[in-house]
């Protein structure tokens, strides 16, 4: 089932629980060659139960306690949070969870919030991947948060922004945004499409591609220093400036002008809200009617509580802070620890 279905079934409309058994370990201990089956001073072990010497250390490597777990087999509590492994686990069997009950809204979405949080946690937690920013967005979306969804989406754009299904995923969340239809306002809240080098070509395929041009200009040049026709001179040149097009495409014409999340972080406004010329409510609307939920727009600076941006379109203005969502730091859902009570 698509993406779409499924936010079509909430519209019209468990807890995950990680047993992990202990492991058990029978502690057997042997008296030493030169002492007698007990000390003088210690009554006899039971007939049919191993000597028993309280003073001998254990060998290296034995068990000091019987039925404890392994660390890495302890359910998550407030002093150890949980591996990765757990949080991938609860993520996963939470979504499964939403999908099944698609029929019934307020269970499907309580069950994409929880795994929405665990993939909150997961991204925060580093290591990201195209695969999980598509999930953690995709798990929003359905959950009914589009303003939280539209943000994970651009923060996996900003780190893979070649990667066409979260291109796909960002441009299918901001159809669902109340955009103005004409006007200025219009102008100023819909985002261009995407555009650069970056958006397009990974690195690795980037890197082939040159590789591919400078091998071809090698074995032009070669085949020219063989046989002196002009050709093969022509060949290896236009093959060398293929190469060097390409370098100098990735690294200095390619950059994504959204790609700027470490100096310019995108917020996405969660509510309607007037942009006003100041930090503060006694300020005039710099721009009317208020703004959607959903707009982008670029962080510029933060003061008073209020946040300094910049939309689209290239207006700037103020917004409260409450009111936005900002890429790097915790999204409002991954405040709730997945960690049991």
């Amino acid at each position: 089932m698509t993406l779409s279905r499924l936010v079509s079934a909430l519209a019209t409309g468990g807890a995950v629980v990680l047993a992990l058994g202990p492991v058990a370990a029978t502690v057997a201990t042997t008296p030493a060659p030169d002492q007698p089956p007990h000390a003088p001073d210690q009554p006899p072990h039971a007939p049919g139960q191993p000597p028993h010497a309280p003073d001998q250390p254990l060998a290296p490597g034995r068990l000091l306690t019987q039925d404890r777990p392994l660390a890495q087999d302890r359910p998550p509590t407030r002093d150890r949070p949980p591996t990765r492994e757990q949080l991938l686990a609860v993520a996963e069997a939470a979504f499964a969870e939403g999908v099944a009950h698609r029929h019934d809204a307020a269970t499907a979405r309580a069950a994409f919030a929880r795994a929405a949080t665990a993939y909150d946690e997961l991204w925060a937690s580093g290591e990201p991947t195209p695969a999980l920013a598509l999930n953690r967005a995709n798990a929003h979306r359905l959950a009914g948060n589009l303003p939280a969804a539209l943000l994970a989406v651009n923060e996996g754009l900003a780190a893979f922004p070649w990667h066409r299904p979260l291109q796909v995923a960002r441009e299918d969340a901001r159809a669902a945004v109340d955009y103005p239809v004409a006007g200025g306002l219009a102008r100023q809240c819909r985002p261009p499409p995407p555009g650069g080098f970056s958006s397009r070509v990974s690195p690795g395929e980037a890197w082939l591609i040159c590789g591919g041009c400078w091998l071809l200009a090698c074995g032009a040049a070669t085949r020219f220093a063989m046989t002196r026709r002009p050709g093969w001179l022509g060949c290896a040149a236009v093959a060398a400036l293929g190469a060097l097009a390409v370098v100098t495409c990735g690294y200095l014409l390619g950059r994504d002008p959204d790609d700027r999340l470490g100096r310019q972080p995108v917020v996405v406004l969660t509510r309607r809200e007037t942009l006003r010329s100041g930090n503060s409510a006694a300020f005039p609307p710099r721009l009317e009617p208020p703004l959607p939920a959903g707009v982008e727009a670029r962080k510029l600076a933060e003061r008073g509580g209020w946040v300094q941006v910049e939309l689209a379109g290239g207006a700037v203005g103020w917004l409260p802070a409450g009111s936005v969502l900002v890429a790097g730091r915790t999204a409002p859902s991954a405040s709730r620890s997945v960690n049991p009570p």
